[in-house]
């Protein structure tokens, strides 16, 4: 019984470790190392005194590390496509869920036009709400990622995609500018470690 429950663990483990190319590193690794340390986030800890726990979606397979004692994940959608986390206080930090492509008439997902077309999103959707103008600080894409961070107003947006075939996983943020130092290294350690 011991020798099962063993084994089912290391299959668990084993379907949530992120894809490695030959360079050992994930594939879609986010290639921005993070810009605060996370003794500013919680007072007297360190990296390592962290702790993270991983959320795998069930229903499509991706997964995420978080830090459970800053991030809060609610409950799984009705739908199973993914969570809606908030910070401490309450508010809304962010989302994670799966979707397809649009178009039916489209195979494969593209990152890179994905991308744009995503941030031409964003950038209506501010505008439309009057939240200002969308200021692009970072973008980049890879053969099955895209990711990229924003600012308009007094927020940062910040978004990353992963891709296989028709669909595509993504984790998104949105939080003030002022508390940057906090969330920059959640955000960076969270995205980091999003895979199929």
């Amino acid at each position: 019984m011991k020798t099962t429950i063993y084994l089912f663990g290391l299959c668990l483990l084993s379907a949530c470790a992120p894809a490695v190319e030959q360079s050992g590193k994930p594939e879609h690794a986010d290639p921005v190392p993070p810009s605060a340390a996370l003794k500013d986030t919680l007072p007297g800890k360190t990296d390592t005194q962290v702790a993270y726990d991983t959320y795998c979606n069930e229903r499509y397979g991706y997964c995420l590390s978080y830090p459970a004692a800053m991030v809060l994940m609610q409950p799984e959608a009705q739908s199973g496509d993914g969570r809606i986390f908030n910070n401490t206080e309450g508010e809304e930090l962010g989302r994670v869920y799966r979707s397809l492509s649009a178009d039916p008439d489209v195979a494969v997902l593209i990152p890179g036009d994905a991308m744009k077309a995503d941030i031409a999103d964003l950038k209506a959707g501010l505008a439309k709400d009057g939240q200002g103008t969308a200021e692009i600080t970072y973008a980049t894409s890879g053969k099955h990622f895209f990711v990229y961070s924003a600012r308009a107003g007094n927020s940062i947006y910040y978004r990353k995609a992963i891709f296989r075939a028709d669909e595509y996983a993504m984790l998104m943020f949105k939080y003030p500018e002022e508390q940057k130092a906090r969330y920059d290294v959640i955000v960076s350690k969270m995205s980091s470690s999003f895979h199929w």
